[in-house]
């Protein structure tokens, strides 16, 4: 406000006024025109195809167990394969020599490894940190995909009032009698019998889907019957986000350190 104020006094374009004035638009304009093409650059390189590897983000934000393969036609068609009771005609499969990355930040503390007096994730140095992660054991990251617990909701315990909670809880009163604490489960484990309580969660990935269509920054998930559509779009190079809270993440290829001294 004040530099406004300063802006019409008359003497202000006399002592350099109109030079500052032309230099802030301009470096405005500059910016968000810098921005524009960068953001533009990084659809147009995307969009000169998808084909490759994919790993798919639940709407937890962590990796899931779906892993795609995507052909890309050139003409906005893709073909998916990877997505549970889904399979594309005519995908010719190729040999994927490179293993998959697994490690991700781990699902309860979401990576941070510790947890607070108020049961809110901390890292180990926190002043107030109070307990380990039961998952990562204070690692924050885990080396496989993990599922929640259905009954205490990944959370590890129960209250005295019979709520889900941390075991360090002010109120906590017991452990999990389905995870015995452990709050998640390896997705290649075997989990307990649920109970008709046990409400199963809809899938991490979404519905499955083996093809979909792009054009431009926007793209479109189908369903095998067309009935359900799922739009996203191209948010950098190597992410596509789509509407139902998930997203694909370009698997990227290793590069050896001799590589990178090349």
């Amino acid at each position: 406000k004040k530099a406004f104020e300063e802006s019409k006094d008359p003497g202000f374009m006399a002592k350099g006024g109109t030079g500052a004035l032309i230099g802030a638009f301009a470096g405005a304009a500059a910016g968000a025109g810098g921005y524009y093409m960068y953001q533009k650059h990084c659809i147009d390189k995307r969009t000169q195809g998808f084909n490759g590897n994919w790993y798919v983000v639940g709407y937890d934000g962590q990796k899931t167990a779906v892993k795609l393969k995507i052909k890309d036609d050139m003409e906005g068609n893709l073909a998916i394969k990877g997505y549970p009771d889904e399979e594309p005609e005519d995908f010719e499969e190729e040999e994927d020599e490179d293993d998959w990355d697994d490690e991700q930040d781990c699902p309860c503390c979401q990576g941070r490894g510790y947890f607070d007096r108020w049961c809110r994730p901390c890292d180990e140095g926190d002043m107030h940190q109070d307990m380990e992660c039961p998952v990562c054991a204070g690692e924050g990251f885990v080396t496989s995909c993990m599922k929640r617990c259905r009954r205490c909701q990944g959370l590890g315990a129960f209250s005295c009032f019979n709520k889900p909670c941390m075991k360090n809880h002010m109120h906590y009163e017991r452990d999990c009698p389905k995870c015995d604490g452990k709050c998640f489960f390896p997705t290649d484990d075997e989990e307990p019998e649920w109970e008709d309580e046990d409400e199963e969660p809809p899938p991490l990935w979404g519905r499955s889907t083996s093809h979909a269509k792009y054009q431009g920054e926007n793209c479109w998930r189908y369903t095998a019957d067309e009935e359900e559509v799922i739009p996203g779009s191209v948010e950098d190079e190597s992410t596509v986000v789509w509407e139902d809270g998930t997203r694909w993440e370009e698997k990227k290829e290793k590069v050896s350190h001799g590589k990178m001294a090349l």
